[in-house]
């Protein structure tokens, strides 16, 4: 199913950097913010669908009234493909025009010039227009047969669609060889023009400094240095059985499956059907889909995961808890122990993935909060809500806890699985319990509606996956 866009960009938020300040007097801008709106996920799933030209412009001046004047805003993705018409005249997007407009003409408003950078780039009417030399102008004048041919390439990318993942690894390769060939061009061209003192030429001959020679003198030592500290790392992170891969081309759940071959090598399958058997290791595979679901990911591929920093927390103490009590329920006592052995092997190999683990969530509400609250007027109430959910994110990202708060939340999950296993209550009760428990947590014990309601939607469907396998368990 297709992604509404209406439901807020969060989701679309790929990164915050510090750039060098950009602009004058009181215009200057020192962060990028990123925006990705792609039609397909990193498998090749639909998302969402092609935007349109409104759609598109909508959401940029959605996203725009959520930030203050020292940022940049840059949005890529096939999915805004809409915003650069089809028709071009001559090479290349023709965006003078756009630019050229008067406030009254420009179809973008006053504050979201666009630029095609290999991306849509929006920055501030205000800023000097010195200032907005893009590299396709650096290329044009220094390379300007390879600048050709990235137009050519950007309008074949714009005509395609990027379909199919075929598709993004065939253009992605010419690309990169047109990157390659524009930086030794550029190069080439500025060696040619700038002055043989500033290119460390002298009557013909290449100058190495000093500081080259001194950097060069030491390459053994940091080749030394670099080997100890693999060596540090790898004595640090010992290999486990939990680094089990599978087959990497079906991208299948693998930590169950040590579980599983530990279980068959004890002859626990024995005298099964595969009914029962089945049963068993369905399971074992519902308990450690959270983990399975965080391990191994690539950072865009993390961005994309349900699970938030807290609920994969909580998702680790589950399932140990589920696995023990597992093991308890259904094990002899002659293979008990083992297992329980392999379940500490399974909490210290995810505690480590866990740790560093953060979605998109909670990477969108780490950016906003060192942003500005957006303080608009005279909004639609769309942009008034969309507003209102920026300051949410923002007052999130801003909650901080201290080492002991963090044992005192383990110690309160602890307690209500300790009563689950018990059955000192109802699942339902208990899972509730822990609800509010993570969200109270996560939100700095907020009572702002919006926050909670928030932390409520990002992390309800990770706590009714853990109710679901130990209500088959219970």
């Amino acid at each position: 199913m297709a992604i509404n866009v209406n439901n807020g960009y969060e989701q679309f938020y790929k990164g915050t950097e510090p750039i060098k300040n950009y602009g004058s007097g009181g215009n200057r801008k020192n962060k990028l913010v990123r925006y990705e709106f792609n039609t397909t996920d990193e498998h090749g799933n639909k998302v969402m669908d092609k935007m349109s030209r409104e759609e598109t412009l909508q959401a940029m001046k959605d996203i725009r009234s959520q930030y203050g004047d020292d940022v940049i805003l840059e949005f890529s993705g096939d999915g805004m493909a809409a915003l650069v018409e089809s028709k071009k005249s001559g090479h290349g997007v023709d965006l003078d025009k756009v630019m050229a407009r008067t406030p009254e003409q420009q179809v973008v408003p006053d504050d979201m010039i666009t630029q095609l950078e290999g991306t849509y780039r929006k920055v501030s009417a205000n800023d000097e227009a010195a200032m907005h030399v893009s590299w396709h102008d650096t290329l044009k004048e220094k390379a300007p047969d390879i600048c050709n041919e990235f137009d050519d390439l950007m309008q074949r990318i714009l005509d395609h669609g990027l379909n199919h993942r075929d598709d993004g690894e065939k253009f992605g390769k010419k690309f990169i060889e047109l990157v390659k060939k524009a930086e030794k061009a550029i190069s080439t061209y500025d060696a040619k023009n700038q002055g043989s003192e500033d290119m460390g030429i002298h009557n013909g001959k290449i100058i190495i400094s000093s500081e080259s020679l001194e950097y060069m003198s030491h390459v053994d030592e940091r080749k030394a240095a670099q080997r100890a500290e693999r060596e540090r790392l790898e004595a640090e992170n010992p290999w486990s059985p939990f680094d089990y891969m599978g087959d990497l081309s079906k991208k299948e759940p693998t930590q169950y499956q040590v579980f599983s071959k530990f279980l068959h090598n004890k002859g626990f399958f024995n005298g099964m059907d595969d009914k029962q058997a089945g049963k068993m290791e369905d399971m074992l595979k519902d308990i450690t889909s959270g983990m399975d679901s965080i391990n191994r990911l690539t950072d865009a591929e993390r961005s994309y995961s349900a699970l938030s920093h807290e609920a994969a927390k909580l998702d680790l103490i589950s399932s140990v808890n589920a696995l023990n009590y597992f093991a308890d329920a259904y094990l002899s006592e002659d293979i008990r122990d083992s297992f329980k052995e392999l379940i500490k092997e399974y909490e210290n190999y995810n505690s480590k993935i866990v740790a560093n683990h953060k979605n998109s969530a909670d990477l969108y509400s780490e950016a906003m909060a060192n942003i500005p609250a957006p303080n608009a007027t005279n909004v639609s109430a769309d942009v008034r809500q969309s507003q209102e959910r920026t300051k949410a994110y923002q007052q999130i990202g801003r909650v901080k806890h201290t080492e002991q708060e963090e044992k005192e939340l383990k110690e309160d999950y602890q307690a209500l699985f300790d009563k689950l296993m018990n059955k000192q209550d109802s699942a339902k009760n208990i899972f509730d319990s822990l609800q509010n428990l993570l969200v109270n947590y996560a939100s700095g014990g907020s009572k702002n509606n919006m926050v909670l309601n928030l932390l409520n939607a990002n992390n309800a469907g990770s706590i009714n996956r853990m109710f679901q396998y130990w209500s088959v368990m219970l």
